[in-house]
């Protein structure tokens, strides 16, 4: 971050861009001294002095015309404030900058922009991370807009929200931030400043090797511009440090922090460089397993602390937890081996969504644990102390969306416990369920279900962990479409003594569950009751039950509600999880509440979106990534971008057939998908196939899903028309028929159903029952579809078309294309541009039109 006002204060004072309706007031010749001079103390008080003297001349009771010309000098004050370390003067005179720019200028204006950053970096320095953000994101937004892309004013801007974004625990969107920054900072010294925090999330989210490459390039520039001895050089060695160790190269780290420790010894405008440097020497030591020296180090750091961190700072717990690691260690080393308790704190860091600090109390508690039991090699057999790190390790690695790393502590856990201890055994059962949540994580659900089912037996008489693979299960089972076998579960585990937080966690599956077996109204009474009713929940709890609310809404059709809810809920998920699969979830649930209510365009942007997330997290051939790909075509389709959604649908079903064990509801699903878009590309018999596969898996399936069975038969009867069939498709839709009348969920499928049916009647030749077909059909529609929906548009086409070739009723005919052109006509107005999807309906009007002269002279002819 830059270190003077002077740089933003030089731009205003070139080009005053708000002076053109009322003169501003001009900082004076000894401000500008001040902040030339790089002085932010005295230049923060010669503002101050300068604010309150333009301020005095608008009068004793001033409205905002009369402050106008102190603007300028306002939002000069709040720059000066915060870089001076004045923190409430910044947000004082920040907030009266920003008001009187607005009220006098107009919204989004260069003084506004600054005046928020002076805040949102204040209150960033006043721990309100939030507070911070809400004036940060529209600064940026603002700057933007008097920018171009590639300017260094923006530099500031997306720095600051970078750091903000990072402090409230999202990495991937800070990181986002500093990438866009640093090519356009040319400043090698500002370029450093950025390059030691971007080394910081880097860290965290797992890329050490780069964060170490980051904080050396720093550390280099600082020691060149600034010297070896400046503070600058010696808190990105510190940073060096830290990936050092977090790469086993302790000694590495050791040796870089020794120096740096002696440099700062005695220098108390610098004690919290030092107590960092203290500390992470600490945990380098612990890595060799030199407790007493760690011990010695860190006894330092405790008288420390308060002092340097804040009595708030959470930091006391945690150096009290390695203190607490480095004595067992020592012990351990006399005794041969020893067992390491799990600090107190993590889980109240880990229960609160606060991964990054709770892996930071455990990660250095296991490497002693490990260096203690078995120093030379990773012998599962010795580790048994280590059983309960390990795993939890590996739970909290993969909910910081680093799977391969949760991956890796999850099968060693197993190891560890399979070699040491009963099966069953908590021990066992613990590794089993972080077994099951890591896969779950990484989109392998079908997989997760074993682990989960073995470990929920072992874990039933342990009061901390006993709901939590239920929980799991019950989301797994729900993801596999067994949606009765999920509730099932969810009560059993409420018919237990479950805390009352505790059981939130399975409200939000036990919605989605009820929602897709068509018991909406209790799904959403159970929602709006758990969100109204509990306003001590943890933030992600309230989250996920946004989601859920969301979701009931859309099965529900009430798409506009659902949207509501969504929207409001996108950017809460992306400030507190990132780019995390839980937001490509809020993302999914988005798209699909947009395109079942017709707005495909914004679906295909929630659907791409979510896709860009689930790849970088788990790659190309992940069950997750193949429904991200279904979800995609099934917006392309409605766009009319058909080439585009068969490619879409084709991917998802190379990658979800590949999965073993099968994820079938999945497949079928996306199957179906892909058959409905290869007969509408007129490749029926393709369909056909497809439809046939999904049967045959069904047929070999212990439990059949009857639903899906009826979806599959009206796709195939579908087909079978198409290929001229028609008897076929009548016995497959008799089938699919009889299945829809007793699921709500088929009503939708029931309109289709009807008119292929009348179709296939008429192709027969027996045009009465294909009336009586018709009829069912509009009906069906008009209480299943929106009135501009694709779908009954294309039943109301299809009918009027029956009755013009038969001449039985052509002013019916007629009043249906009315009708079908009037949905046509509100869907095009929908558009904000003639794209692929408006030309596919201009299209489809001109048929209409067409079909509507014909059937008008048809009347005047048989008059």
């Amino acid at each position: 971050m830059r270190t003077s006002a002077l740089w933003a204060c030089a731009i205003l004072l070139a080009v005053p861009r708000q002076a053109e309706a009322q003169e501003l007031r001009q900082p004076s010749p000894a401000l500008e001294a001040a902040m030339g001079a790089g002085d932010p103390v005295s230049s923060a008080s010669l503002a101050a002095t300068e604010v309150e003297s333009c301020i005095a001349e608008a009068g004793p009771q001033p409205n905002t015309k009369a402050l106008a010309p102190c603007a300028l000098l306002l939002m000069v004050a709040a720059q000066l404030a915060q870089q001076a370390g004045e923190t409430v003067d910044a947000l004082r005179f920040g907030e009266a900058a920003a008001f009187v720019a607005r009220e006098t200028f107009g919204e989004d204006t260069d003084i506004e922009a600054y005046a928020r950053l002076a805040r949102g970096q204040a209150l960033l320095e006043l721990g309100r991370n939030d507070d911070a953000e809400a004036e940060l994101e529209p600064a940026l937004a603002i700057a933007r807009q008097l920018f171009e892309a590639d300017s260094p004013e923006l530099i500031p801007f997306l720095g600051a929200l970078a750091l903000a974004r990072f402090t409230r625990n999202d990495p991937a969107s800070a990181r986002a931030l500093y990438e866009e920054a640093l090519p356009i900072e040319a400043d090698p010294l500002f370029a450093a400043d950025l390059r030691v925090n971007y080394a910081r999330v880097l860290y965290v989210l797992g890329d050490t090797e780069a964060s170490l490459d980051q904080a050396r390039s720093a550390a280099g520039a600082f020691a060149e511009l600034l010297g070896e001895t400046s503070n600058k050089t010696i808190e990105a060695r510190t940073v060096v440090a830290n990936a050092l160790t977090r790469l086993e190269r302790a000694d590495e780290a050791i040796g870089l922090l020794t120096p740096l420790i002696a440099q700062l010894e005695g220098r108390s405008e610098v004690e919290w460089l030092l107590a960092d440097a203290l500390r992470m020497k600490a945990v380098a030591l612990i890595e060799k397993s030199e407790f007493a020296a760690a011990e010695e180090l860190l006894e330092r750091v405790t008288s420390m602390v308060d002092r340097v961190y804040g009595p708030d700072s959470g930091m006391q717990s945690q150096i009290a937890a390695l203190l607490a690691t480095v004595r067992k260690g020592a012990d351990a080393q006399v005794a041969g081996q020893g067992e390491f308790p799990v600090p107190p704190s993590f889980w109240e860091h880990f229960y609160a969504g606060r991964f990054t600090e709770a892996i930071a109390l455990l990660d250095p508690v296991g490497k002693a644990c490990i260096a203690a039991n078995s120093p030379d090699t990773i012998d599962p057999a010795k580790l048994g102390p280590c059983a309960t790190l390990v795993a939890l390790a590996g739970l909290t690695y993969s909910s910081l969306n680093e799977l391969e790393r949760g991956r890796s502590f999850a099968e060693l856990a197993v190891a560890i416990a399979e070699a040491s201890f009963a099966d069953p055994s908590p021990e066992l059962g613990l590794a089993l369920f972080v077994r099951g949540a890591v896969l779950q994580q990484g989109g392998r659900v079908q997989e997760s279900i074993a682990p989960l089912e073995r470990s929920m037996g072992m874990l039933e008489d342990q009061p901390d962990t006993r709901f939590a693979p239920m929980q799991l299960l019950a989301a797994a089972y729900l993801q596999a479409g067994e949606y009765e076998r999920s509730l099932a579960l969810i009560r059993a585990a409420t018919t237990l003594d479950i805390p009352p937080l505790m059981r939130l966690n399975f409200t939000d599956i036990e919605a989605q569950a009820l929602a897709s077996l068509g018991r909406l109204d209790e799904a959403e009474q159970l929602v709006r009751d758990a969100i109204a009713g509990t306003p001590e929940a943890l933030p992600t709890t309230r989250l996920k039950l946004q989601q859920a609310l969301g979701q009931v809404l859309t099965a529900g059709r009430r798409y506009d509600e659902a949207i509501a809810v969504l929207e409001a809920l996108l950017p809460q998920m992306r400030a507190t999880f990132g780019e995390h699969p839980i937001t490509a979830r809020t993302l999914d649930a988005l798209g699909l509440a947009y395109v079942s209510a017709g707005r495909a365009r914004d679906a295909t942007t929630a659907f791409d979106q979510a896709l860009t997330i689930i790849r970088a997290l788990v790659g190309d051939d992940n069950p997750l990534t193949g429904v991200a790909y279904n979800n995609l075509g099934l917006a392309l389709l409605q766009t009319g971008e058909g080439e585009r959604a068969a490619r879409s649908f084709i991917r998802a079903v190379e990658i979800l057939q590949l999965q073993e064990p099968i994820n079938f509801d999945l497949f079928a699903q996306v199957a179906l998908n892909l058959g409905r878009m290869t007969e509408l590309l007129d490749r029926p018999q393709t369909a056909l196939e497809l439809a046939d596969n999904v049967l045959e898996i069904v047929a070999a399936r212990a439990e059949g899903d009857v639903a899906l069975t009826g979806r599959v038969r009206a796709a195939r009867a579908s087909a079978l028309f198409s290929l001229g069939r028609f008897g076929e498709a009548i016995d497959d839709v008799a089938i699919a028929w009889d299945i829809a009348q007793g699921d709500a969920r088929l009503a939708d499928v029931a309109a289709g159903l009807a008119t292929i049916r009348a179709r296939a009647e008429a192709g027969r030749g027996d045009i009465a029952a294909a009336r009586q077909w018709f009829d069912e059909a509009a009906r069906r529609a008009g209480l299943s579809f929106t009135r501009t929906d694709a779908n009954r548009l294309a039943i109301l086409y299809y009918f009027a078309m029956f009755e013009r070739e038969t001449g039985r009723d052509l002013a019916a005919a007629r009043s249906l294309l009315r009708e079908a052109v009037g949905g046509s006509l509100a869907r095009i107005e929908s558009y904000d541009d003639f794209d692929a999807a408006a030309q596919r309906e201009m299209r489809s009007l001109a048929t209409l039109f067409r079909d509507q002269v014909a059937i008008v002279w048809a009347i005047e002819e048989a008059q």
